[in-house]
């Protein structure tokens, strides 16, 4: 008995460790890619900040609450503005305005740690791409990016 004991320890630390080695590699790997990928959907020209959540997920609830409290700090013409340049792909609840769309483009698009943020500049280039959940100055920084106050980086 202690035998199996052991064996069945062994096999469920080498199972962790695999895990762990996958989490590891998909965590390192780039956040985004250089470009928007142009094969899923076209973009209008316009700066845009591309937000991939899922509901249920803690991380993804600060991520859009900070999100949320960045927007409120905003005068009304650059709100909509940066309203209007906002994208949620997922499932997770948005800010009145987003455009939604549906979480297969987070699996077409190779997305596979939520919250992960594309932002993307008029020609297409990814800017900036964070994983994981950002704070309300880092959403500042974004907003202003969208309404062509900031650079990007």
């Amino acid at each position: 008995m202690h035998r199996a004991a052991w064996l069945a320890t062994a096999a469920l630390v080498g199972v962790m460790v695999v895990a762990g080695v996958r989490q590891i590699r998909i965590l390192g790997a780039e956040a985004g890619p250089e470009r928007f990928p142009a094969t899923h959907l076209c973009l209008d020209g316009a700066p845009s900040a591309w937000i991939f959540a899922r509901r249920g997920c803690p991380h993804c609830r600060d991520h859009l609450r900070a999100l949320q409290c960045s927007i409120a700090t905003l005068p009304a013409r650059e709100r909509a503005l940066a309203v209007s340049r906002l994208r949620l792909v997922g499932g997770a609840e948005a800010p009145a305005g987003v455009r939604l769309f549906p979480d297969s483009l987070r699996t077409a698009l190779g997305v596979r740690v939520t919250p992960t943020t594309w932002l993307v500049g008029p020609d297409g280039g990814v800017r900036e791409a964070w994983r994981g959940a950002r704070n309300e100055r880092a959403w500042g920084r974004a907003l202003g990016f969208l309404v062509g106050k900031a650079a990007g980086r």
